[in-house]
């Protein structure tokens, strides 16, 4: 998907991304 990449683009490190996948992503987009 495009999805990771859009991320890294709008400035999310890494680590940001890897803490959204690993938690629940439904709670971080409330």
């Amino acid at each position: 998907t495009t999805f990771i990449p859009q991320l890294r683009q709008s400035g999310f490190s890494q680590a940001d991304v890897d803490v959204m996948l690993r938690e629940n992503p439904s709670q971080f987009f409330q």
